[in-house]
């Protein structure tokens, strides 16, 4: 036998040794409830840190997000004062078109903390921090169905560490509830493929209403669920094809849409499927790759600016979005196609590029401080419930921080590996965790791009993370087994 041929015998028995410990071991969900309650906890814990950690920047100019977080604020306070959720009391003139901003169910959603709570930055950041550490024991029932208990715990635990997922739930900004409900759907299919053949159409819908409710906080997720479904008939299989109903899931996602699209269309008489924010990611995504000279800009101030002198109006320079945002946004996305279409190599490089910077976008995530700020007397949120439990809890804080550094360490080669062994052993399974991620990947490479776009894919590093360690540690002790058994007999 060659040497070639004996490696790749020793290879290929190390890999079904890895993934041997996959998909085994499935505990009943009772026996899960402790583990998935330790991981929730574990998940509070740390946003509390980040919430501290940006509790001194707070009505601030410092403040991550802090015009976003303004215009949220600003949605929710008119939402409180009689307007409606999509009607508000005075229809706005045709041009005004600052309603397509962005959907409305991230405003809602503040607004329903400030009614209930208090309009404190603090107060939305508290159940924000509540709503996403439900994230952790998500994950931990997932990975569950998919790779077998004991990879199911160790993501639940890695998603509960998780600096990108914990510092976007410290910020005003509907990403991370996002992407909760990306691993939600998910889950929701997982359910339907492993589920009685009458009740898979009632799972399905079920992913297609949390899609169409995604859509209501990032205007992103809208084809998300209609992939998904496309994706169904691969994911179940032959056996569970014929009773799987993904149209179902598809048309979930748009009846809760459709009520976005029904109000822009009475308002303004234009067909705008959800908000006018395509064109500027796609051409500030221009300027990104070095196309200035194209007249392109990479920030929304910027884009304003350009087009007040560019349509010889000054009142573009306030805001991207108002007035005339429809006129203007479909303007951006034929200029945009425009110097792609002449320049299609260049795009293509930019595209790659950006492709590799969504991929490492968790690494951009700080890690826990190891000390909470000091909070000046007469801060604004210095006597915040939250901020005390941070206080309370300030000496875990080195802790939490030495757990996401050795998180973060091998995060990479142990996700590859994870996906590679998952496929291997099982690739409609491993198709399931990957679906979001390369969804994210196909989406937001050819635009403008920030890490918080990329928190969906974030969501499932854990999962292949925590399938490759186990795959990894599975494998090393057997084979650490196997050596001693055989130093045993040699020396016997």
């Amino acid at each position: 036998m060659s040497t070639a041929s004996s490696r790749a015998g020793w290879l290929s028995r190390v890999a079904r040794t890895a993934a041997r410990d996959l998909g085994r071991r499935r505990a009943p969900a009772r026996r899960l409830l402790l583990p998935a309650v330790a991981v929730g906890l574990l998940a509070t814990v740390v946003r509390v840190a980040y919430v501290g950690d940006v509790a001194l920047t707070l009505y601030t100019w410092e403040q991550p997000g802090v015009r976003m977080a303004l215009r949220y604020t600003e949605a929710a306070s008119a939402i409180l004062k009689g307007d409606g959720i999509l009607y508000p009391r005075v229809w706005p003139d045709p041009s005004d078109t600052g309603l397509l901003s962005r959907p409305p169910g991230y405003p809602a959603f503040v607004a329903a903390v400030h009614r209930v709570l208090g309009s404190n930055y603090a107060d939305v950041l508290t159940v924000q921090v509540v709503l996403t550490s439900l994230l952790a024991p998500v994950m931990l029932f997932l990975v569950t169905r998919v790779a077998g208990s004991r990879a199911g715990i160790v993501a639940g635990v890695l998603a509960a560490l998780s600096p990108p997922l914990a510092y976007h739930a410290a910020l005003v900004t509907p990403d991370a509830l996002a992407a909760l409900l990306a691993v939600v759907i998910v889950l929701l299919v997982c359910s339907a493929r492993d589920a009685r053949p009458r009740s898979r159409a009632v799972w399905l819908v079920a992913a297609g209403v949390m899609g169409g409710v995604a859509t209501w906080l990032r205007p992103n997720f809208l084809p998300l669920a209609p992939v998904i479904a496309l994706a169904v008939p691969f994911v179940f299989g032959k056996r569970r094809r014929a009773r799987a109903r993904p149209l179902a899931m598809a048309i979930a996602a748009m009846a809760v849409v459709a009520p976005l699209t029904i109000r822009n269309l009475r308002i303004y008489g234009e067909l705008v499927p959800v908000s006018i924010n395509g064109g500027i990611v796609l051409w500030e995504g221009i300027a990104d790759a070095g196309g200035q000279g194209f007249g392109a800009r990479s920030r929304d101030l910027e884009v304003a600016a350009e087009e007040a002198v560019r349509f010889g109006d000054p009142r573009y320079a306030k805001w991207w979005a108002s007035p005339d945002g429809i006129r203007r946004d479909r303007d951006r996305v034929k200029r945009s196609l425009e110097v792609i279409r002449a320049h299609p190599g260049w795009y293509a490089a930019s595209v790659v590029r950006r492709a590799g910077e969504v991929l490492a976008s968790g690494a951009a995530a700080p890690l826990v401080s190891p000390r909470p700020p000091q909070l000046a007397e007469d801060s604004t949120v210095v006597r915040h419930p939250v901020v005390r439990a941070d206080a309370a809890l300030s000496a875990a804080r080195p802790v939490l921080r030495a757990l996401q550094r050795a998180a973060a360490w091998p995060a990479a080669a142990l996700t590859v590996v994870g996906l590679c062994l998952l496929g291997a052993l099982a690739p409609r399974r491993a198709f399931l965790l990957a679906l979001v991620p390369v969804y994210v990947l196909l989406v937001q490479s050819p635009v403008h791009f920030e890490p918080r776009f990329a928190l969906p894919k974030d969501a499932f590093t854990p999962a292949l993370q925590a399938t490759g360690l186990v795959a990894v540690l599975g494998a090393a002790h057997r084979l650490a087994r196997r050596y001693w058994s055989r130093g045993a007999g040699v020396r016997s």
